[in-house]
């Protein structure tokens, strides 16, 4: 019996080490298994994650095509600006000068001076109270003979 018992107790410990052996690998399937899932969602998600690395950088190549024409555009409306700041200094100077030689000429000590001054001041007047824009005043532009309209309806008022 000692034969029987020992066989039997080999057989039991066998038994028990198989059953242990078959336990773990199923818990190993398992865990292979959800390993595999993982590495398929993360295949997934790297494929997902080119595509949008590929989105990203076609929306910087055009971001960068954007910059450069707004860069282009704002450069031509700085040189427009200035372009017509050196022309608004120009007319602002013209504008000066111009008012300066009409205060010089309808000033008091200027009428004075000469009876042709007086007679081509009154002309000039005349002129004035006329339709200012019918006749022209001989050596003044047109934005001078303006001027000199306005000076003279200050005068009167």
């Amino acid at each position: 019996m000692s034969g029987i018992s020992l066989s039997l107790v080999m057989d039991i410990v066998l038994i028990g080490l198989l059953g242990t052996g078959i336990y773990y690998a199923l818990r190993l399937e398992r865990r292979f298994k959800a390993l595999q899932a993982s590495r398929q969602d993360m295949e997934r998600l790297v494929h997902e994650f080119g595509g949008i690395v590929m989105r990203a950088e076609d929306s910087i190549g055009r971001l960068k095509q954007a910059t450069e024409l707004s860069g282009k555009q704002l450069d031509e409306s700085i040189d427009k600006a200035k372009e017509l700041r050196g022309e608004m200094g120009f007319m602002v100077e013209s504008a000066n000068a111009a008012c300066e030689r009409l205060s010089h000429q309808f000033s008091p000590a200027n009428r004075q001076d000469s009876a042709s001054s007086k007679a081509s001041s009154k002309r000039r007047e005349s002129v004035i109270m006329d339709d200012p824009f019918d006749q022209d005043m001989p050596g003044l532009s047109m934005s001078e003979q303006r001027l000199a309209q306005a000076l003279q309806r200050m005068k009167r008022s």
